[in-house]
């Protein structure tokens, strides 16, 4: 565990935040809410949203481009491959992999606002499972890229 924490740490995803010297021991704390600290505009309504999504900072990923470009490539080719394996193994009616495109003409505001529902939506999504107590449950994967 100490080996995984130590790489989080220099990967800058974890920080201590206190210690606490009991007996002969230092018992470290640490946590990850750097990652999501957005400009004060933006963090309050990040905020008010309740939710245990991560949302990573701008200001986090814009040091760390070359890692979040690695987690990028690796979900997208994580769905690539699910999707061609499914779409070749099942009646494409019964995959349980599926993409959806849009293309917007938002305003800031409206972009800003479209980001807050979706993170509300996707935050909601198991409190709203319209079948909670379903033994056939199963994970859904969701990545939401936006670009210009």
């Amino acid at each position: 565990m100490y080996y995984t924490i130590n790489k989080m740490q220099d990967a800058d995803l974890l920080t201590i935040v206190n210690q606490v010297q009991v007996k002969n021991l230092t018992e470290n704390y640490y946590s990850s809410a750097h990652l999501s600290n957005e400009t004060p505009r933006f963090q309050t309504d990040l905020d008010a949203v309740d939710t245990d999504m991560t949302n990573i900072s701008g200001t986090w990923t814009h040091t760390h481009i070359q890692e979040i470009l690695q987690w990028i490539m690796l979900l997208n080719h994580d769905f690539n491959e699910t999707f061609r394996e499914e779409m070749a193994d099942k009646q494409p009616d019964e995959a349980s992999v599926f993409f959806s495109n849009a293309t917007l003409n938002l305003s800031a505001a409206g972009e800003h606002q479209l980001r807050l529902d979706i993170i509300k939506l996707l935050g909601n999504a198991e409190k709203n499972d319209p079948d909670p107590n379903s033994k056939d449950k199963h994970q859904a994967k969701i990545l939401i890229e936006k670009w210009e």
